[in-house]
C-alpha cells in the first residue's frame, strides 16, 4: 500500500501530479496576468498623455498605483506633480516656442526705400532695383485690394 502512495504523489512536497499541474497552471496565469497588467498600465499612461519612460511621466508611472484608467493617472498627474496635458499632436518643444512667442515682439517693418537707398549708395544697383521693384509692386497690390 506504501507503494501505491509513492507512486501517485511527489517525493519532494507530498503532492498527487494533478495538484503539481495545477500549481504549475496557476503559476502560469498570474505570470500573464502580471504581463498584462503591465501592458494596460502603459497603454493607459500613453492615452492620457504621459510617457513614462522619461521625465514627469517616469515619476506618475512609479508612483501611481490607484485605478488604470487615462482619466484617473492625469488626475492624479494634476494633483500630485502639478501636471498639464498638452494638446494633441503638440510637443514640449512646441508649446514652449509658442509661449515664447506670445511674449516676444514681431520685427518692425520692413522699409524697402531706405534699403533701396542703402544699396545705390554702396554700389549695389541690382538689390536696388530688386527692392524699388518690390515696394512698387506691394503699393500698387495694396491700392487694388491684392494681397
Amino acid at each position: 500500500m506504501s507503494n501505491e502512495n509513492a507512486s501517485t504523489t511527489d517525493d519532494q512536497t507530498g503532492e498527487s501530479p494533478n495538484v503539481k499541474r495545477m500549481r504549475e497552471q496557476i503559476d502560469a496565469l498570474k505570470a500573464e496576468n502580471e504581463a498584462l497588467s503591465a501592458r494596460t498600465k502603459l497603454s493607459a499612461f500613453k492615452e492620457a498623455g504621459l510617457d513614462p519612460e522619461k521625465g514627469i511621466g517616469k515619476a506618475v508611472y512609479r508612483t501611481y498605483d490607484g485605478e488604470i484608467s487615462p482619466d484617473s493617472i492625469a488626475t492624479f498627474a494634476r494633483d500630485e506633480y502639478d501636471w498639464q496635458p498638452q494638446a494633441p499632436g503638440v510637443s514640449e518643444s512646441q508649446q514652449r516656442m509658442t509661449a515664447l512667442g506670445s511674449v516676444g515682439s514681431a520685427p518692425p517693418p520692413r522699409n524697402r526705400m531706405q534699403e533701396a537707398e542703402k544699396a545705390s549708395s554702396e554700389g549695389d544697383w541690382t538689390e536696388s532695383a530688386r527692392l524699388k521693384d518690390a515696394e512698387l509692386l506691394a503699393i500698387t497690390q495694396k491700392r487694388h485690394g491684392v494681397g
